[in-house]
């Protein structure tokens, strides 16, 4: 083998060394769930989560009506995707 060869596979065997103990040094993920929250941060999270569901359902109520009305005016399916539109942004 020649020494450029030879010099070649070194540094390739020096470099999965290195890389392999790289990797093993590398902390794990905490697993989900192990992370503490302040309390008051953990209420005002839960606030803020039922105010989002809230808003949801009250939208996804206003989207129902508006395709209701839509149906009943029997629109196409494009006035009727424009309708339920505009209809929303009221």
């Amino acid at each position: 083998m020649s020494r450029v060869g030879f010099s070649f596979a070194i540094m390739l065997i020096a470099g999965l060394i290195a890389s392999t103990a790289a990797y093993a040094q590398t902390t794990p993920p905490a697993p989900p769930g192990t992370m503490a929250v302040p309390p008051e941060l953990d209420a005002t999270i839960k606030k803020d989560m039922k105010e989002r569901s809230e808003k949801r359902k009250q939208l996804a109520a206003m989207r129902a009506e508006c395709n209701k009305q839509a149906k009943e005016q029997k629109l196409g399916p494009l006035k009727s995707k424009q309708f339920v539109k505009e209809c929303m942004a009221k």
